[in-house]
């Protein structure tokens, strides 16, 4: 570990301890937790992460049919805002955009999340890391009950992470609900939300030329969770030359010149897509695709939803840390690879299980 690391890691420790030591609120016991008896479900999604969004859209869907009369509010970032107003239904959003929430811009949000309810709540952080922002937030909201997958602060009475021997962060959403709700679920409670509305996916519908369309997701957040250049081209060729699907290439927004590139590759075969989308139309666009080949990155949980047949590509050979996909996605084969170095992912990973996912899809 570098110099530079280790003061990281330094100041991160010395400045947990001292939010934890001023500000840990101790939240009651969690032995009489249920929904019966909430009045306010408060959800901090601050990581602004879309996978993460659409994978605990099963807590949320399930909390609005068998708890209608609970308020449910949101703390998120401004991109995710269409999603939770248009396709989760949510009204109370409040929006923050500070990367390190200062102590009295937090108070003011928890004040105006408070107003909307002020009776027995239910806080939650979605979050491994255990933040400032969320002692302040915890300290200043006074929730009846705390949530969160941290087990280091005294105020998190319900460890959401140990509530489940599944990795996948969905089981630990939907195994909270359980624990709050006593009673039976049906199997369709456990399906995601597709993150889509019919006037947008209507409008995709009308515009995509094509209705038989592969989707390809080279790029995750790090480096090694992207496609090298040549795995992608070896995969628009052997899409081009053994199926009849036509491409479409879904490329983060700043890779413009990679993206022009290889559409140009894919020629006659491609379905192009504006770069200039909103989560919702990309959730659309996938919605109406038949198959997804992606890293693993938001990609993967959107095509989980709309039923997608999917290859996903993981940069881990360890099982527990293969995400699984949505309850219903039952044809999808997930392709755990890990490079040598921290590098891209190269064609000859993925070998070993592109055959019997191209004779899977040819299949349909």
């Amino acid at each position: 570990m570098s110099f530079k690391s280790q003061f990281q890691s330094f100041r991160d420790n010395v400045r947990f301890s001292i939010f934890k030591t001023i500000f840990d609120y101790k939240a009651k016991s969690s032995d009489d937790f249920s929904f019966s008896n909430i009045d306010h479900v408060i959800i901090s999604k601050l990581d602004g992460k879309l996978g993460d969004t659409q994978v605990i859209t099963p807590f949320i869907t399930c909390l609005q049919k068998y708890y209608p009369n609970i308020k449910i509010s949101v703390l998120i970032k401004a991109h995710l805002e269409p999603i939770f107003r248009d396709c989760l239904h949510i009204e109370n959003i409040f929006i923050s955009e500070k990367r390190r929430m200062p102590y009295f811009y937090a108070k003011d949000i928890c004040n105006k999340i408070k107003a909307v309810n002020n009776g027995r709540s239910l806080f939650i952080t979605t979050e491994t890391i255990y933040r400032p922002q969320d002692f302040y937030l915890a300290h200043f909201l006074k929730p009846t009950y705390l949530a969160g997958l941290m087990n280091t602060v005294e105020c998190q009475n319900i460890n959401i992470s140990k509530l489940s021997n599944s990795y996948h962060i969905s089981q630990f959403f939907m195994d909270l609900f359980q624990l709050g709700h006593k009673g039976l679920l049906e199997e369709c409670d456990y399906y995601y939300k597709e993150l889509t509305t019919p006037d947008v996916k209507k409008k995709w519908q009308d515009m995509l030329a094509s209705k038989n369309i592969l989707a390809i997701a080279p790029y995750g957040a790090s480096k090694h969770r992207c496609l090298s250049d040549d795995t992608l081209k070896y995969l628009i060729d052997e899409i081009k030359n053994r199926t009849n699907y036509d491409i479409a290439l879904l490329f983060p927004k700043n890779s413009k010149d990679i993206r022009v590139k290889f559409e140009q590759y894919v020629g006659d075969r491609g379905v192009l897509i504006p770069d200039n989308i909103n989560v919702i139309d990309l959730a659309s666009i996938i919605s109406l695709c038949k198959v997804m080949i992606s890293v693993d990155t938001a990609t993967i949980h959107l095509a989980s939803a709309s039923n997608l047949t999917i290859l996903g590509i993981y940069s881990t050979t360890e099982e527990k840390s293969l995400w699984d996909f949505a309850p219903y996605c039952k044809r999808a084969i997930k392709c755990g690879v890990y490079p040598k170095t921290i590098s891209r992912i190269e064609r000859q990973d993925l070998n070993p299980y592109l055959d019997k996912f191209i004779e899977m899809i040819n299949k349909d």
